[in-house]
C-alpha cells in the first residue's frame, strides 16, 4: 500500500507511488499482485519488467 521500498530487499529502484498506482501504471495490476511480485512469490515476465523499467527509467534486466 505504500512506496515501493523494493531496494532494501531485492535492488528495485524506490519510487514515489505506492502498490495501486504502480499497478494502474502496470496496466491494471492489483496492489496484491504488486506484492507478491516485491517479494518474489510472483515471477515478473518480460512484458512487466519493459513496463517497469521504463516507469522507474532503469533497465530491464533489474527486474528479471
Amino acid at each position: 500500500i505504500y512506496t515501493i521500498a523494493i531496494s532494501l530487499t531485492n535492488g528495485w529502484p524506490v519510487g514515489n507511488m505506492t502498490q495501486v498506482e504502480l499497478g494502474e501504471k502496470l496496466g491494471g495490476v492489483t496492489r496484491q499482485h504488486i506484492s507478491n511480485m516485491e517479494k518474489g512469490i510472483r515471477k515478473i515476465n518480460i512484458e512487466a519488467a519493459k513496463k517497469l523499467a521504463k516507469i522507474f527509467d532503469a533497465s530491464v534486466e533489474k527486474f528479471i
